[in-house]
Formats: structure tokens, C-alpha cells, sequence
């Protein structure tokens, strides 16, 4: 493949290290590249950046305003924020050709999307997140952990209009729009599949515990790690988890969030195998494929499991142990019991992930994107709304939370606002309730 010439601007924000690592694959193949953080991350993921004092001053603003107690001192912090942003903007259009984007926020939400394609920039956006989510399928809005508060009904059906304008107008002015399909529900246009281009583990601690299930410890040590409890399933696999020690299995189970990075790798390298989430939307997320690194399987559920393997190439389905949440508990079950599977599924998601998840593969791909060498097989075009149970949400509160918006005439808003894509989902939902 040859190396490209485009100089590559990433920003604003890190989610579970992927951009960061991206970076890192980037630089290492000769690109010309920057990372700009400009919030700082409490996880500290590890990678190396080299940054400048444009977002080093963005990262200070940014703490003295959340710790400052004086409203005007806030507000100050802020503004200073603002303006240190748009020095950043100014500098990376004169500096970079191809902006890469962190979900659907460009410097000031999709404002300044436009500026982009005035100047001939090429735009990449990459959705790892909520944005296309529809809300009332989308456990972490309805459970409220970004905005502190649980919505009301009426908040899934303005909030549905406004990601589906927002993702409209992405969708409108960028060039590349990489998503993952489960997560796929507000696209309307074709986008690139994330299913085959993975997400990048970078440099990962070296391994210091070296413990195998074969040694001298004969209890099975279980880890659960979600970033945030809500809606993880971490109450749910508690409850599980006391009936299989009731029923006379041993075991040790560990539960750690919102650790660093480093903590986080230490206790992966100590168990024998991870529950990852009860309503994932990818049998593989990073923390799943970061104890594949390290060899240790993981249990994840959701209601994607069935259909998931219709969305990757055959040598890129992720190895892991991915079940509908009806049958979790018998798939932690075998992993505690079954000894020898447990540690063939740890080879087979190591071996996955050193060979298609490293910084440099994953960075290879995005810039074959790029470079508009993209195989058909990564294209997605939108038809109906096939993952409708979403994210984070058993498939009866999605139901109850749909059978609301119809009861508060929520459809009339949605046709008004043309938004098709939750008309189509709620009248599926509303169709199995009768």
C-alpha cells in the first residue's frame, strides 16, 4: 500500500482510547498526524502524544473552570476555553487536510461542520457512541448517566428529532461516515462498516501477573469492569452470580469502575475470564478485546447475538463467548465449569486481536477509507432498522418506554419532523404489544 501524503487532524475528545490509539498507528505508518484532546481523560489509556500548548491550555481552562467555585472566575475559565478552541481551529485548517472527528461534534457541535467543506477539508467521522442510537433504545440515555437526570417521555421524542438532524446534517457534509451497523439506527445514507476495521488495543502493558488457569489456583477469578454502572447488567449479573455459589459453584468475583487505565490492565492479567456487558450491541468492545490480549475470554450478551456474524467478513468475527441475554447465565456457567473451552477461546481472541486489532491494522484500514480503496464488503447502506432493540435495555422497558411515546401522541411529533427512522422502530414495537 502507499503511504499516504494527507495530513491528518484528530480531535476533540477520547473514547476508551480509541482515538489516541488511531493516532499512535497512524504516526507509525509515516503519516503526518495530530491528536488534540482538548478535555483531559481520568482513565490515562497510555499512549504517547505529541501535543502542543494550544490544547495543553485547552486541558487547564477546561479543570479551572470545574473546580472553580466563583461564577465569574467559571465563567472567565470558559470563555477562555472558547477562544483557546477556536486558535486551535484556525491553526489545524491552515495546518491539516483531513479532519478525523470523535462521533458527531465538530469544534462547536455540527456549527462549524460547514467551514470544513468551504475550505475543501476532507471530513471523517467515526460513531462510537450514542449519536445514532435511536433514545428510547439506548441504555445510557434512558438511564440518564450522561445527564444526571432520567428523562421524561417527552425528552425520547425531542431527543429523537434532534440526533436525527444532527446525523442528517453529518451525513449531508462529511465524506466518510464509519459506523458500526448494531448502533447504525439513525443512518440514512451508506457509511462504512466499523465491523471490519476494527478497534485498535495499541501498546499494551506487558504482562507481569502470568497467571494461568493451569496453576497452583484452582478458583476461577471472574472480573466485571464497566466503565459506569447502569446499564451494564451489573445488578443482573450479581443476582446471577449468587445463584451459581448457591448451586454450589466456586469462584471469585471482582468488580472495579472507574479505575485508570493501568489498574484496569493489572486485574484483566489476574482473571481467568471477563463479564463484559448483559445488552451489547458488539460481542467485542475494547475492554473485551484488551483481555484478549492478554488471553482471557469474555462472556457479553445482547440480543445483536443473533444476527451479529451476518455483518463481518468470516476471518473478523470476534471471538467471543456472545450470547442473547436470555442464556447469560448458562454461558458464564460454562466458562467457570469448562476449563478447556475456556482457555481455547482465550488463545483464539488473543490470537484475533494481535493479528487484527493492533494500532498499525487499524490505522492501515482507516487509511485505505481515506484513500477510497474500500472494499464493497465494507459498505453499508441503510435499509430498515435491523438491531431495534438497541443498547443497554431489556427488550420489555424498550416496550414500555415506546407503549408511553405513543400514548403522549409522540408519532405525530416524529412525522412532523419527518424522522422515519423512530416511526419505523416504534411502529415494530407497537406492532408485537398488540
Amino acid at each position: 500500500m502507499k503511504q499516504t501524503k494527507n495530513r491528518i487532524f484528530i480531535g476533540l475528545s477520547e473514547t476508551s482510547g480509541y482515538y489516541g490509539r488511531l493516532y499512535e498507528g497512524l504516526v507509525q505508518a509515516g503519516t503526518d498526524c495530530f491528536f488534540a484532546p482538548i478535555a483531559p481523560n481520568k482513565h490515562q489509556y497510555g499512549y504517547r502524544l505529541k501535543t502542543n500548548i494550544l490544547v495543553k491550555a485547552c486541558q487547564a481552562t477546561i479543570v479551572r473552570s470545574a473546580s472553580s467555585a466563583n461564577i465569574l472566575l467559571k465563567a472567565l475559565w470558559r470563555g477562555s476555553h472558547e477562544c483557546l478552541k477556536l486558535c486551535l481551529l484556525v491553526w489545524a485548517l491552515f495546518r491539516f487536510d483531513i479532519f478525523i472527528f470523535n462521533g458527531g461534534n465538530c469544534f462547536w457541535g455540527v456549527k462549524d461542520i460547514w467551514i470544513y467543506k468551504l475550505l475543501k477539508k476532507r471530513l471523517v467521522f467515526i460513531c462510537l457512541g450514542s449519536l445514532t442510537r435511536l433514545p428510547f433504545t439506548d441504555g445510557s440515555f434512558v438511564t440518564g448517566i450522561y445527564t444526571g437526570k432520567k428523562p421524561s417521555i417527552e425528552d425520547f421524542v425531542s431527543e429523537s428529532i434532534k440526533r436525527q438532524k444532527k446525523v442528517d446534517i453529518i451525513e449531508k457534509y462529511t465524506d466518510i461516515f464509519i459506523n458500526l451497523p448494531s448502533q447504525a439506527q439513525l443512518n440514512r445514507k451508506k457509511y462504512v462498516s466499523l465491523c471490519n476495521i476494527g478497534i485498535p488495543v495499541g501498546r499494551m502493558p506487558e504482562d507481569t501477573c502470568h497467571r494461568k488457569a493451569k496453576s497452583a489456583e484452582c478458583t476461577v477469578k471472574i472480573l466485571h469492569a464497566p466503565s459506569y454502572i447502569g446499564c451494564r447488567g451489573t445488578y443482573e449479573f450479581k443476582k446471577i452470580l449468587d445463584e451459581l455459589k448457591e448451586e454450589g459453584l466456586s469462584f471469585q468475583y471482582t468488580e472495579v469502575s472507574g479505575v485508570k487505565n493501568e489498574e484496569l490492565m493489572k486485574q484483566l492479567q489476574e482473571c481467568d475470564f471477563l463479564i463484559d456487558e448483559l445488552y451489547s450491541d458488539t460481542p467485542m468492545a475494547t475492554l473485551a478485546e484488551e483481555a484478549a490480549f492478554y488471553g482471557k475470554p469474555s462472556v457479553v450478551a445482547g440480543y445483536f447475538a443473533e444476527k451479529y456474524v451476518n455483518y463481518y467478513e468470516k476471518d473478523l468475527i470476534p471471538p467471543s463467548l456472545y450470547v442473547t441475554p436470555e442464556n447469560i447465565k448458562q454461558a458464564i456457567r460454562k466458562m467457570i465449569e469448562d476449563k478447556e473451552f475456556r482457555e481455547e477461546l482465550g488463545k483464539k481472541a488473543q490470537l484475533f486481536v494481535k493479528k487484527n486489532c493492533t494500532s498499525q491494522v487499524v490505522a492501515e484500514k482507516i487509511s485505505r477509507v481515506i484513500a477510497g480503496d474500500i472494499p464493497e464488503t465494507w459498505i453499508m447502506n441503510p435499509g430498515g432498522i435491523d438491531n431495534l432493540y438497541g443498547y443497554g435495555l431489556s427488550r420489555e422497558s424498550i416496550k414500555e418506554i415506546v407503549s408511553e411515546i405513543v400514548k403522549i401522541g409522540g408519532k405525530k411529533k416524529l412525522e412532523k419532523a419527518n424522522n422515519s427512522r423512530a416511526l419505523e422502530a416504534i411502529n415494530r414495537f407497537s406492532d408485537m404489544v398488540r
